[in-house]
């Protein structure tokens, strides 16, 4: 078997069994945190799994401000269009499910869709700085709960501003702060949920690892969330066009 072959089953291996072991920690990958584009119109697949816990807070009259712990895990397609070389365009889609740990509410997996934007605002010698804003949201039913099928909505938001180093040799780091915010509802009165915790660190890693992989590039990524929560560290595969 080839060796770049090896290579791209190895990490997808890898990727599935953190996506399933990973521990306690905040949503979703926010990536680097600029437009990486090296001309107009090109276009990025990534490939993502998450699995994580959040603490969240009651919405409801009743028991508001109580925290519990939402745990969810997804999987994702990322479609990324550039629309100059400092701004970029994206579209996500995949499955999501959840539970409410302290609820009757475990979730089977639903259709999950979304999208974001990544601009550049300033560039140095050593890197950029920008931005990102991003939105994800999937539904996740459970037949089980209680007498009667309850219908869960997961909703979230990221606002992000992180600084990115240029790429050295096959390596590119990144890393910064980001505003976040999950919504849960769940049918039937049975409860409605925010996160408790509305902030996110993040630091990842790009590394290249077939430089002289013809007719695109194949980047390999890992990134870390914390602030509030045990870090998780998610692996993801992106190829460019």
């Amino acid at each position: 078997m080839p060796v770049c072959v090896r290579l791209v089953l190895s990490v997808i291996v890898s990727a599935w069994v953190l996506a399933d072991s990973a521990p306690v920690a905040l949503a979703g990958a926010i990536g680097y945190p600029a437009a990486r584009q090296e001309r107009l119109l090109q276009v990025r697949l990534e490939l993502a799994g998450d699995s994580f816990r959040e603490r969240v807070e009651s919405k409801g009259s009743i028991s508001a401000g109580q925290e519990f712990k939402a745990g969810t895990g997804r999987g994702l397609v990322t479609v990324v269009a550039g629309l100059t070389d400092w701004s970029e365009i994206y579209a996500r889609f995949g499955g999501g499910e959840f539970e409410v740990v302290g609820t009757d509410f475990n979730g089977s997996f639903g259709l999950a869709y979304g999208g974001g934007l990544r601009l550049r605002l300033l560039r140095f010698g050593w890197g950029v700085v920008g931005v990102t804003g991003q939105y994800l949201r999937f539904s996740s039913d459970d037949d089980d709960a209680g007498s009667a099928e309850v219908e869960g909505l997961w909703e979230e938001f990221d606002a992000a501003l992180g600084v990115g180093t240029r790429r050295f040799e096959t390596f590119q780091l990144y890393g910064g702060m980001a505003y976040h915010q999950s919504e849960i509802t769940l049918s039937g009165g049975v409860g409605a949920f925010e996160s408790a915790v509305p902030v996110r660190g993040f630091a990842g890693l790009n590394f290249y690892p077939l430089v002289d992989f013809p007719a695109g590039h194949f980047v390999v990524n890992v990134e870390a969330r914390f602030i509030g929560e045990t870090p998780q560290f998610t692996l993801g595969l992106q190829y460019s066009f």
